[in-house]
C-alpha cells in the first residue's frame, strides 16, 4: 500500500523470497535472477508511493543477494528509479542507494 514503510515491505520479501526458494526446490528451477534494484521505493520519491528509508533500501538489496548466492544463481542487477524533487539532500540520497547496491553487489560476488 501508499506509504509502505521499511519493515511491512522487508517481511513481505521475506515471505516471497521464502516462496521462491520452495519453488526453486520443488519443481520451477531458474537459472538467472533479473533484478530491478529501483530505488524510486524511498521515502520522498517524486513518483513512487512507498515510504522505504536508505537502510530498508540497503537491506532489500542484501536479502535478494543473499537469496540469489544461497541458491546459487547468478543475479543481473539493474538500477533504476529514483525521482528527485529538486532537494538536494534527495539527490544525494538516491546516488547513495544506488551506490551502495553496486558496492553490496561486489562485496558479495567479488572472489
Amino acid at each position: 500500500p501508499d506509504g509502505t514503510q521499511d519493515q511491512e515491505y522487508l517481511e513481505k520479501l521475506e515471505y516471497v523470497l521464502f516462496e521462491l526458494k520452495q519453488l526453486h526446490h520443488q519443481m520451477l528451477p531458474y537459472d538467472i535472477v533479473y533484478y530491478q534494484a529501483g530505488v524510486d521505493v524511498l521515502q520522498h520519491d517524486r513518483l513512487g508511493r512507498l515510504s522505504l528509508s536508505l537502510q530498508g533500501v540497503r537491506e532489500r538489496d542484501a536479502m535478494v543477494f543473499n537469496f540469489c548466492k544461497e541458491q546459487n544463481v547468478p543475479v543481473v542487477a539493474m538500477l533504476g528509479g529514483g525521482y528527485s524533487n529538486g532537494d538536494k539532500h534527495h539527490v544525494d540520497t538516491i546516488t547513495e542507494a544506488h551506490c551502495n547496491t553496486v558496492k553490496l553487489m561486489k562485496d558479495m560476488y567479488h572472489d
